[in-house]
């Protein structure tokens, strides 16, 4: 007991210099935009650390005492905010340096691809005889296949910008590998966004901007168009592919309920209204009485949405939605790079939409946090600043 104690401290110190380390890092290299940054953008960080100053207040009084990790929590936010969202308000790159580091990204997914074939190839091959989806372990390095197939969503969209700037014939493998390896994890919240990134990408490039559709193009289109009304047609009339797709993918049995999400977003939206409306309880609080009052053990709302609303109200709530605002209204305005403006867009909306069924960052401490953070807002809002 005593060593697990011991382990676990050691860990989240190593944890912590590691952010103190990174913190120090960005702000040397930011220095200089954060002086650039516009008043009313200050006002909105004054804003949330005096609502989570609040949250915290009304622990105490209610509850007589509250989990220390809250402050540390209330701290990490409020810098990660202030580095990787506001910070990079007049942070400027070049298309050059935006290149490398998509080519750079898209690198590190084709290892995750190598590892996840290479650890799973025996998995991959028994599929059509797997009982459930849950006991596949397609995640190469991440914990788990949800995570994995989030990360190939990014690396899909990451391929999609170096195509829309030059397209190479090797861009399309990669692509191909990407989309293989997300469907290969059966993570519904990852082929939704998928589904969702490929149609607004249509919408914006063909619907909305009105760009014409060559021949070729044209011939892909109805192939896939073919593809899935044969696939549709199939899963209808085959007993075997219906039983095989409703088990690893469809899980209609868990539909009821949205696998747990329903009864975890009603506990969420309670513990909001009945407690703190207007400023939450904070996020360990939060957590607290989602275990003491429907006893459940989940560390998270399984909704962005509805987890700021119970650790911050519909202040935080507020807040929350007015930075999606704000990244998105940067990227209106993006000039360079222009063609990528509509993949940039047809990202953030995934990201909104999957956010609905996942908590997909909470500005704090966490890889998988940040790398929400850093690709969903920070990414953004730099490209929106590029120049040749």
């Amino acid at each position: 007991m005593v060593y697990l104690i011991y382990q676990k401290i050691y860990i989240n110190g190593l944890y912590a210099i590691a952010y103190i380390i990174q913190t120090i890092l960005l702000f040397l290299s930011l220095k200089t935009s954060i002086i650039k940054v516009p008043k009313k953008l200050f006002y909105l960080l004054y804003l949330y650390v005096a609502n989570s100053i609040i949250a915290l207040s009304y622990t105490i009084i209610k509850f007589g005492n509250f989990d220390y990790n809250e402050i540390l929590f209330i701290i990490s936010s409020t810098l990660n905010i202030f580095l990787l969202i506001l910070g990079c308000d007049k942070k400027e790159v070049t298309t050059k340096e935006i290149i490398a580091f998509f080519k750079k990204m898209c690198l590190l997914g084709i290892i995750s691809v190598i590892i996840n074939i290479a650890i799973n190839y025996k998995s991959i091959l028994q599929l059509s005889t797997a009982n459930d989806s849950y006991s596949m372990k397609f995640s190469a390095f991440f914990p788990n296949r949800n995570q994995f197939g989030l990360f190939m969503l990014m690396m899909i969209i990451s391929i999609s910008i170096l195509m829309n700037i030059k397209f190479k014939k090797e861009y399309m493998l990669y692509l191909i590998l990407f989309v293989a390896n997300l469907i290969l994890t059966m993570s519904r919240t990852s082929i939704l966004g998928l589904v969702v990134f490929a149609l607004m990408v249509f919408y914006y490039k063909y619907i909305k901007e009105q760009n014409k559709i060559s021949g070729s193009k044209w011939v892909l289109y109805y192939l896939a168009a073919l593809l899935i009304i044969l696939s549709i047609s199939i899963f209808l009339n085959n007993e075997y592919v219906n039983r095989l797709i409703n088990t690893l993918f469809l899980r209609l049995e868990n539909v009821k309920d949205g696998s747990g999400r329903f009864s975890v977003w009603k506990n969420g939206i309670c513990i909001g209204l009945y407690n703190n409306p207007l400023f939450g309880v904070g996020r360990y609080q939060a957590l607290e009485l989602n275990k003491l009052l429907f006893d459940s053990s989940l560390t998270y709302f399984h909704s962005i949405y509805i987890e700021k609303f119970a650790m911050h109200g519909f202040m935080g709530l507020f807040i929350l939605i007015t930075l999606l605002k704000y990244v998105w209204r940067k990227v209106s305005k993006m000039q360079k790079i222009e063609n990528n403006k509509l993949i940039l867009k047809s990202s953030l909306i995934t990201f909104w939409i999957i956010s609905m069924l996942e908590t997909t960052t909470r500005f704090s401490i966490g890889y998988a946090d940040s790398m929400f953070l850093i690709f969903f807002f920070t990414l953004p809002i730099i490209m929106s600043n590029a120049k040749e």
